[in-house]
């Protein structure tokens, strides 16, 4: 009889174990409901995994900045690419597509140097620069024929103005302002212009040669985001204007050929550096153009944040800050 008791126990555990682990392959969770030592264990471990993974994460945020941080903080001058390409002049616009001067000819390169396109027409002469300032309308100056030639950013023709027949025959450093008009410099009446694309005046300076009690002879006009147009005269300086053309101040750096403005601050090449001068002549930056560069350049061109140099194998664009 023990003997009956105890096979018939046995086959009620078997029974019962093989009840549970059916019931366990069904719903593997099913056993955690009745152990909330169990729930509160897996939460806290999923907690722990979570909060691990964030930590990681929020850390490598923080290296990141800081380095980020402390190479924005450098003054420095980092090679880009390469067009192994003769140029007159070269430039950039602000999405770092390049531009070069070449002859009748200008050619579009963009960021990583790859040619884009090309517009030539050699019934206006060689054209004396480039403005990229609008990437979507960019002017190209035929000095000798007092012409503007604007292009769209495939290098597609949208329309010309002759200057001189709109009766300003003495015009020079013509460039493209914020607002997509025109700034230049009226050698017959000495006074800072700024013109329609049709080459219609909108404002123009008091006479300067009678402000300043000299003939100018301006060398480069950039426009300061549209705070007003600068000037820059071998002589004065760089003289600032606010929007309507008065003139506010003079910087002291002189003998400028051309310059670009960068952050409120006149930059330009002098010595193998980059110079960054703030109008009130106070703290001023230099960032140093590559010893090896410096030497194989033959020319170089200053734009805002891109420094490009003719060399023997063509031409370096470099990005600075």
């Amino acid at each position: 009889m023990s003997n009956s008791f105890e096979k018939a126990a046995e086959g009620s555990t078997k029974k019962s174990a093989s009840s549970a682990s059916s019931a366990f392959q069904k719903n593997p969770r099913s056993h955690l409901r009745s152990h909330p030592r169990s729930i509160t264990n897996q939460r806290s471990l999923r907690s722990y995994v979570y909060l691990r993974s964030l930590m990681r994460k929020v850390v490598a945020f923080i290296v990141f900045c800081a380095f980020w941080t402390s190479l924005s903080a450098q003054d420095t001058c980092v090679y880009l690419f390469s067009i192994p390409k003769k140029a007159d002049f070269g430039t950039t616009d602000h999405l770092g597509n390049a531009y070069l001067l070449r002859g009748f000819e200008v050619e579009k390169y963009d960021s990583t140097g790859h040619f884009v396109s090309r517009f030539s027409t050699n019934r206006l002469g060689v054209p004396t620069y480039v403005d990229v300032y609008n990437p979507l309308k960019i002017m190209l100056w035929y000095g000798e024929f007092q012409t503007a030639v604007f292009l769209d950013r495939n290098l597609t023709e949208l329309g010309r103005v002759n200057l001189a027949q709109a009766g300003l025959p003495a015009l020079r450093c013509l460039t493209v302002a914020a607002d997509g008009n025109l700034w230049a410099y009226d050698e017959v009446s000495t006074q800072l212009l700024k013109l329609n694309p049709a080459g219609q005046k909108l404002l123009e300076s008091q006479p300067l040669a009678l402000e300043f009690g000299r003939q100018l002879a301006p060398t480069c006009i950039r426009d300061n985001s549209g705070q007003g147009p600068w000037m820059s005269d071998p002589e004065l300086g760089v003289l600032v204007f606010d929007p309507y053309l008065r003139n506010s101040s003079t910087t002291l750096v002189k003998n400028l050929q051309s310059f670009v403005i960068q952050s409120d601050m006149t930059c330009f090449i002098e010595k193998g550096n980059i110079r960054m001068e703030p109008v009130q002549g106070l703290g001023g930056k230099t960032v140093p153009i590559p010893g090896n560069l410096a030497n194989k350049a033959q020319k170089t061109w200053l734009a805002a944040g891109a420094l490009l140099a003719l060399t023997d194998a063509g031409v370096e664009v470099y990005h600075w800050h």
